[in-house]
């Protein structure tokens, strides 16, 4: 007998057909039936008799469809769960709606930097349904697509001149100065010192530049720098100055 019934049970597993009709399916397998019938029996079989026996037929019951849950068959299920990744929904089988930001089939988040929004640099952090760009210094902007001139404020905290670059900015001095170590203020360069000023006779520094001057005797000339002497007004100064002393 535990025999048949396994036999039985292995062919009602495969006998299994759904037959869909919505989120409800019609599931047919075989199953077992008590018949009734007749057959001879008393002495000399002279009598019939009612007997029953058990036999194969075809059964059918209400089952939820592939892809459809819950005692009402009324939840689909989505890659074998009830939700979708990220938040999403399961509005039938296999069939997510996704938040915004996120990509079917199965809800993943979408990289918005994938497509490399963010310019000059900058760094790009993926986000829910966004980006944001991390600029480098000197740039501002949703993709830190805009220089930032920062001679338009307090002159850069130049001294002297300020020079706008592109994400950046130099400090540059006027002539008789040196940029200071700071890169911002400007010192001023002693031409006399360092032998530069060019003047033939004397050399005295000033404030961003420098005046030459000529020793006695000597005129300077109109470079600036070089000195001329007057040689006949000085032969006529020894020459009076000797005949000065004779005449004592």
């Amino acid at each position: 007998m535990n025999a048949l019934y396994l036999l039985l049970v292995i062919g009602w597993l495969a006998t299994l057909v759904p037959i869909v009709t919505g989120s409800y399916c019609t599931q047919t397998y075989t199953c077992t039936k008590s018949q009734r019938y007749t057959t001879s029996c008393g002495f000399l079989g002279w009598k019939r008799c009612t007997r029953y026996r058990n036999v194969n037929s075809q059964c059918s019951r209400q089952v939820c469809c592939n892809g459809w849950t819950d005692p009402g068959c009324n939840q689909a299920l989505c890659y074998g769960t009830k939700s979708c990744p990220n938040g999403g929904t399961c509005v039938s089988p296999n069939k997510c709606s996704c938040r915004p930001g996120y990509a079917l089939p199965r809800c993943t988040d979408i990289n918005e930097c994938a497509s490399s929004p963010c310019q000059n640099g900058a760094r790009c952090v993926n986000e829910v349904n966004r980006y944001t760009c991390q600029c480098a210094a000197g740039y501002t902007g949703v993709n830190c697509q805009n220089d930032i001139n920062e001679c338009s404020s307090n002159n850069g905290g130049c001294a002297q001149q300020c020079v706008n670059l592109r994400g950046s900015f130099v400090c540059r001095c006027g002539s008789g100065y040196r940029l200071a170590s700071n890169n911002r203020g400007c010192d001023d360069i002693d031409e006399c010192a360092a032998g530069s000023s060019g003047c033939a006779h004397r050399c005295s520094n000033t404030v961003g530049g420098f005046q030459c001057s000529c020793n006695a005797g000597y005129t300077l000339d109109g470079n600036g720098k070089t000195c001329n002497g007057n040689c006949e007004k000085i032969v006529l100064f020894i020459f009076l100055k000797e005949h000065a002393v004779k005449a004592i």
